[in-house]
């Protein structure tokens, strides 16, 4: 295995596990998020707002479909996959433009589990133009 996929598995694999506990939290309330409320900093804030759901599909869960599809891409290895990876980066390349424009402009809060899986999903493309551009 080369070391960009190695690399873009790595980062799909922390996206999951973040996705999880945020998506989990989503629908359960009882599920605490260990976030301190600092300033603009405030999970709470940010996964309790209308903006947290689209389409009244919490966005933890398109975040987590959008990390588990990409991992599984990186998993299966075939040429003909890893080129839907750069529609796929830009798709959530979009997503995070709007989320993090909402966190920043509209709620005025962020949440660090959020912006890890931004920032996850950004380097992502780095690995997936690379997979995807050499075969």
């Amino acid at each position: 295995m080369d070391r960009w996929r190695s690399f873009g598995l790595t980062l799909g694999l922390v996206g999951i596990v973040d996705g999880v506990y945020l998506a989990l939290e989503s629908v359960n309330s009882s599920i605490p998020l260990y976030c301190p409320t600092i300033g603009i900093v405030s999970c709470g804030t940010v996964t309790s707002s209308t903006y947290s759901r689209l389409g009244g599909v919490p966005v933890a869960f398109l975040g987590l479909a959008w990390f588990v599809v990409m991992v599984a891409i990186l998993a299966a290895n075939k040429p003909a996959l890893n080129l839907v990876m750069i529609p796929l980066w830009f798709v959530g390349l979009v997503g995070v433009g709007y989320l993090v424009f909402i966190e920043q402009f509209v709620i005025h809060s962020i949440c660090p589990y959020c912006t890890l899986a931004h920032v996850l999903g950004l380097i992502m493309g780095a690995p997936a133009f690379k997979i995807a551009l050499a075969d």
